[in-house]
Order: structure tokens, then C-alpha cells, then sequence
């Protein structure tokens, strides 16, 4: 498997490199990216199982100002699942839904088809439960400011398409009381993702 993903990488940077580039500055582009986003901490009590990460969808915006400086807007939502053992007959799940919404500055490292970049984002995440069991309620819901630093490269298939991968970390305030078991989503992200420009 590793020896695909490093086959792959060569052929997209190799392809990359071929690909005439269009200048990107006036442009912006909309993205669909997958992947994960690990939590950092969570509490319950002994006797439960914590799993506070999961697959994570996301839409960017992104437009360049420069050829080289974009600002960049994200949603994206990450589903985290406790499982709660009160006793011994009697068991729940306690489902979490995180959603970030943020905005910040991307910085490209190169101006050719193949471009690594690295970029910061302030903003806020929304957090909120449902247990379901014998019976469903509402868990709670709370909101808090976070910020996002990271980085990735993006690789130009022609002039409307584009490849990407890019990791970061989340770094946030604790909620003001635990929702699903969760006090905190701190923690990092990596995903891949497709890409379609517009304008030019």
C-alpha cells in the first residue's frame, strides 16, 4: 500500500510540473476535502470507551489576491462517539457532531503546478450531543473560539482542476462544561481533497 501512495505522489508531482499553469492571482476555486480530525481529550468514567475522532467532510473557499497570498474560508464537521457502560445491563452511545467554521490567510510556497503552501485560521467550533440508548435527549451544545495552523500542497490538473493533502492542528478553549463526554476538540487534522477553479 505505502509503495501506491509514493507511486502516486511522483505521478502527481511529476504532472504537476508538466501542466501549463494560469496564473492564479484574481481567481478563487471550491473544494471538497475528506479525512480525520482527532480530538484531543475527552472525560467520562471508568468504565467508558472514549473515540473522539472520526472521518471529517469539509468545503473551502479560497481566493488569490496574489499570485502567491489567498485569503480562505472553511466548514467542516467531524462525528465522535462515546461509549457510555453505567452499569452492567444498561448501555448508550453518546453521539457528538463538531463543526469549525474558519477563515484566515494561505501562503504559497511556489507559483508553478505544483504548489505547497502553509496557512492560518481563526474562528470559532460548535459542538453538540445527543445520547440514544434506552431513550434519546439532547446532551447540550456549546460554542467556543479556535484557531487552525497548518500547511499541505496542491497539485494543477490543467486549468479548472486541482489535487491536494494538507494537515494542521486545532488548538481551542475548553467547552464550558463536557457535551458527550467531550471538554475539548483540540487536536489534528489531515485530509486530501478535489478541487475546481473559477474565473480566468
Amino acid at each position: 500500500m505505502k509503495y501506491m501512495v509514493i507511486a502516486l505522489v511522483i505521478f502527481l508531482f511529476g504532472l504537476g510540473n508538466e501542466t501549463p499553469a494560469q496564473p492564479l492571482e484574481g481567481r478563487s476555486r471550491i473544494e471538497l476535502r475528506g479525512g480525520s480530525w482527532t480530538g484531543r481529550s475527552a472525560t467520562a468514567s471508568q468504565t467508558d470507551e472514549a473515540n473522539v475522532g472520526g472521518m471529517m467532510g469539509a468545503w473551502t473557499w479560497t481566493h488569490w489576491m496574489r499570485e502567491t497570498w489567498a485569503v480562505e474560508a472553511t466548514v467542516s464537521g467531524v462525528f465522535a462517539d462515546i461509549q457510555s457502560e453505567s452499569n452492567l445491563t444498561s448501555f448508550g452511545t453518546n453521539w457528538v457532531m463538531v463543526h469549525s467554521f474558519m477563515g484566515g490567510l494561505r501562503k504559497d510556497l511556489s507559483s508553478g503546478g505544483v504548489r505547497p503552501y502553509v496557512d492560518a485560521d481563526l474562528g470559532f467550533v460548535l459542538i453538540y450531543g445527543l445520547h440514544t440508548g434506552f431513550g434519546s435527549y439532547p446532551t447540550g451544545a456549546d460554542l467556543t473560539p479556535a484557531v487552525r495552523i497548518g500547511g499541505g500542497v496542491d497539485f494543477r490538473l490543467g486549468e479548472r482542476w486541482m489535487l491536494g493533502a494538507g494537515a494542521g492542528y486545532y488548538g481551542m478553549r475548553s467547552f464550558s462544561e463536557p457535551i458527550g463526554g467531550i471538554e475539548n476538540h483540540s487536536g489534528p487534522e489531515f485530509s486530501v481533497g478535489i478541487s475546481r477553479l473559477i474565473g480566468g
